[in-house]
């Protein structure tokens, strides 16, 4: 009883309520995607999980977790995912928004080089992030790099040091380059990359 009158709890109506939580799924979207956007992916992954547990199917919410990993399986599930029947869009990362950010495939070809010995490493960064485990000279490296301004490092490590390292800047465009060729670290090795 509340003033006299009777107030009854319907258990069905009560089941039928829904909270509209799209203005704050979207808040998170775009805090995730300013997180994505600065290379925070940790924070973006983390925005992107809080509104997949609000709406599971929120597309934006797996496009911007694929472009946060560089894990190529789990890229391919966050993409499924993001696809899938059911899914909706917040207006934040559309599919065509998701190709863009995830950028160009950079692939570096380490050729061998006259004072490379069998047992050197060789470490690539990107942007100050290590793009995989250390390399031997022939490999094949590839990382995605978004459109703008970015730098490659590349350090030879033979016997636990440091003895040649190389910095490029590259500027990805849209009309990527086919192949370019550097020779900057002095006869030390010559560097292919390629970007599709």
């Amino acid at each position: 009883m509340f003033c006299g009158a009777k107030i009854q709890n319907d258990a069905a109506s009560v089941r039928n309520i829904r909270m509209d939580r799209s203005s704050e799924i979207v808040g998170l979207l775009n805090l995730a995607y300013i997180a994505m956007s600065e290379r925070d992916y940790a924070k973006a992954n983390s925005l992107s999980d809080e509104v997949l547990r609000m709406d599971g199917f929120a597309s934006d919410a797996w496009y911007i977790k694929a472009r946060c990993t560089s894990n190529e399986s789990t890229r391919g599930f966050c993409e499924s995912r993001a696809g899938s029947e059911g899914s909706r869009s917040y207006g934040v990362l559309s599919r065509e928004g998701y190709i863009k950010a995830l950028g160009k495939t950079i692939r570096l070809r380490l050729t061998s080089a006259k004072l490379m010995s069998g047992g050197t490493s060789v470490f690539v960064y990107h942007d100050g992030e290590r793009a995989g485990k250390g390399h031997k000279v022939g490999e094949v490296v590839e990382f995605r790099l978004t459109e703008g301004p970015h730098t490659i490092r590349i350090d030879y490590i033979s016997g636990g040091s440091c003895y040649a390292s190389g910095t490029v800047n590259l500027n990805v465009s849209s009309e990527m380059f086919l192949e370019t060729k550097w020779d900057f670290l002095k006869r030390l090795s010559l560097i292919h990359v390629s970007g599709r």
